[in-house]
């Protein structure tokens, strides 16, 4: 093992640290928060190594590591404050009681989205804010395309509820 952590380490770090930075920028939003994950995974591989833990694939350990650290980092993620999100059907307000009716309508999106449960929030955030397809999140997440959608239609059906009068005045649907 000794060896390993010598000379092994850092020809392994040089051949996968590229493509782990690679894997990790297309899942976050900012090349910082990446270097971030990509360090945080490389000195949790060499303290397990450290600790004497076998890893039997390496190079496994190393993208499922980075995939829950992308993961924790959106569940740490501060909710969307949507009262800064721009719909068209309120672009035009010509009145005091337009204003009133848009913040009425953001303040109870902003609660609907606060119920959800973690994860039905993140594949709503991820696809109807980031654009992330749902196909995408699905890999991401190591889920079945077809829990992702049920999570997503929980998600808006909550939302929907929620909204009531407002969803069907302002979204037209």
């Amino acid at each position: 093992m000794e060896s390993f952590l010598d000379d092994d380490f850092s020809e392994f770090m040089e051949a996968f640290d590229e493509t782990l930075q690679r894997f990790v920028r297309s899942q976050v939003s900012t090349d910082q928060a990446a270097q971030d994950i990509v360090q945080d995974v490389w000195f949790g591989f060499f303290r397990s190594l450290d600790r004497g833990s076998i890893i039997e694939d390496p190079e496994a350990w190393l993208y499922r590591s980075a995939r829950n650290r992308v993961i924790d980092a959106y569940r740490k993620i501060k909710p969307v404050d949507v009262t800064e999100m721009e719909f068209e059907a309120f672009e035009d307000a010509e009145s005091p009681e337009d204003d009133l009716h848009q913040k009425e309508f953001f303040d109870l999106l902003e609660a609907a989205l606060d119920e959800l449960p973690d994860n039905q929030r993140l594949v709503f955030m991820r696809n109807e804010i980031e654009g992330v397809t749902l196909r995408e999140i699905a890999e991401e997440e190591n889920e079945k395309l077809k829990t992702i959608i049920s999570r997503k239609r929980y998600a808006v059906t909550r939302i929907r509820a929620a909204l009531g009068d407002y969803y069907d005045e302002f979204l037209g649907e």
